[in-house]
């Protein structure tokens, strides 16, 4: 017989793999209406192109691999690469509205160089993304929940899927945060918490974002800065529902110990989200921006 725990994990990996599917099959689906190219050396993008500006792009590497990316006619190949077996050249032109008879669908691969090749749509990329990200926010806080309480006071956590959202804030916008804001607390609360945690949630996680968003573009703090006022905002919010709910005031007698750890899950989600921004800059232009940016606040 299954326990309610293994209920719990079996909802939140199937639903964690439900939506990294929908983001994945979006981006499939949309990329035979793509209108631009993307190579990556490495993993890290190294040039990005609309496929209706006829160009050739040239991947020179230190290691003496090179390989040319040819755009025309709104289509993509790689006409020439140092590699020995030459299957990336093989592999012809790519172009919307074929990728779905394509051995490698919006790819083209060149693995002893390292080199991918992308088909794209703007607007899918950040369906996909945002659905990725969303699947990640969950199985962190699925985790976060295995993990020995960090207090007496109930629900007192970390936050550890805070660090996803305050990525997607900095370095996306705030219109997708506030996807993510919202989606958050109710599919953690269908999951985990019930609809007393999802109110609770919900206000804080309006607060968090607010404050966040004001920090991030008034003041222009640091990650962990960011991070420390959002959490602070985010106690706040749930006190204010603690006020609603109960009636009186009886939470602020725990205000002390709340403030500070808030503060420390603040610096412990900034950190985390600094070191994976770091980690991802090559993934994305609009990362590696936000990153340079923080560099160059230090100097």
């Amino acid at each position: 017989m299954l326990r309610r725990a293994d209920g719990l994990v079996i909802a939140v990996l199937l639903a964690a793999a439900l939506l990294a599917w929908a983001g994945v099959s979006i981006l499939k689906t949309r990329a035979e209406r793509a209108d631009c190219v993307r190579g990556y050396v490495g993993g890290k993008l190294f040039a990005e192109a609309r496929l209706d500006e006829a160009r050739t792009i040239v991947a020179e590497q230190e290691n003496g691999c090179r390989n040319e990316i040819e755009i025309a006619d709104g289509r993509v190949r790689m006409k020439a690469s140092t590699c020995q077996n030459q299957l990336c050249v093989e592999q012809g032109w790519m172009e919307p509205g074929k990728v779905s008879i394509r051995s490698m669908g919006a790819h083209i691969v060149c693995l002893p160089n390292a080199v991918d090749v992308q088909l794209f749509a703007l607007d899918a990329r950040a369906a996909a993304r945002y659905g990725i990200l969303l699947a990640l926010i969950l199985l962190l806080g699925f985790l976060e929940r295995q993990l020995p309480p960090v207090s007496t006071v109930p629900g007192l956590r970390i936050g550890l899927g805070n660090s996803v959202l305050l990525l997607t804030l900095l370095c996306f916008g705030a219109g997708g945060a506030w996807v993510l804001a919202i989606l958050k607390p109710v599919l953690c609360g269908l999951l985990f918490s019930g609809a007393t945690g999802m109110l609770y949630a919900l206000a804080g996680s309006a607060c968090a974002m607010l404050a966040m968003m004001v920090g991030a573009r008034s003041w222009r703090l640091s990650p962990v800065g960011v991070s420390v006022l959002g959490a602070s905002a985010h106690m706040a919010g749930q006190m204010c529902v603690s006020r609603f709910m109960l009636g009186s005031w009886a939470a602020l007698l725990q205000a002390p110990l709340l403030l500070a750890a808030s503060v420390a899950a603040g610096i412990a989600t900034g950190v985390l989200c600094r070191a994976a921004m770091h980690a991802l800059r090559g993934l994305d232009p609009r990362i590696e921006r936000t990153v340079r940016k923080m560099e160059s606040a230090k100097r």
